[in-house]
């Protein structure tokens, strides 16, 4: 997974980093979880209303905890990755590949892709889990009408001029810019890094995180 985070544009310390952190973040209860997920069959219900069933902030888009944990969870037909840069690599693109859970399909798309396919209601009837690394790629699907109910903002990495708001989340004034558009478009936002943890509201630790 450390090789994957690289891949996908993250810093090779920051990868080794972020891979450290996951190990001790899951800890015993998540791995025990994970390994009782795993061994059952993922069920897919058909789903004919909005196909998108979870909406996650991931810089490390897919990982143990997305494949092993996320899409059994929310029983996703289909991972969407939706960023304008991975979509013209190749190599980021079959690195993406790799990671899929058997039996779940794959699409990574430009914001205007994604926007264009669910308007058409290409998915209706699928269960796609749609993951960004770049909150500007939500920005762009809402304004596109796609119909966005809720995101889960998981983990987004520290750079430059960002500030530590979670264990996992470092956000910079042009992403909290974002978030706030996302609210007024009545998005709610919410942060969990794995399904048995509870949900926290997003714009609290926001709100906490600015004093």
């Amino acid at each position: 997974m450390t090789l994957l985070a690289i891949a996908t544009g993250t810093e090779p310390d920051a990868a080794f980093a972020q891979t450290a952190e996951l190990a001790g973040e899951v800890g015993k209860k998540h791995r025990v979880q994970a390994a009782k997920t795993a061994s059952k069959p993922a069920a897919v219900p058909e789903n004919h209303g909005n196909p998108l069933v979870n909406v996650r902030v991931d810089a490390r888009l897919i990982h143990g905890q997305v494949a092993t944990m996320w899409t059994r969870s929310v029983a996703a037909s289909r991972i969407m990755i939706v960023d304008d840069e991975i979509v013209q690599s190749e190599v980021q693109k079959a690195t993406l590949k790799t990671a899929v859970p058997g039996g779940v399909h794959l699409s990574i798309l430009t914001a205007q892709g994604a926007a264009d396919r669910f308007s058409k209601q290409q998915y209706n009837g699928q269960r796609v889990f749609l993951i960004v690394r770049d909150v500007t790629m939500l920005q762009k699907l809402v304004d596109a009408g796609v119909a966005i109910d809720k995101v889960n903002v998981g983990n987004m990495s520290m750079q430059s001029g960002a500030t530590q708001i979670a264990k996992s989340v470092a956000v910079t004034p042009d992403d909290v810019a974002v978030f706030k558009h996302l609210t007024d478009k009545g998005v709610k936002l919410y942060h969990q890094m794995v399904p048995n943890d509870p949900q926290a509201d997003f714009n609290e630790l926001l709100a906490k995180g600015s004093k």
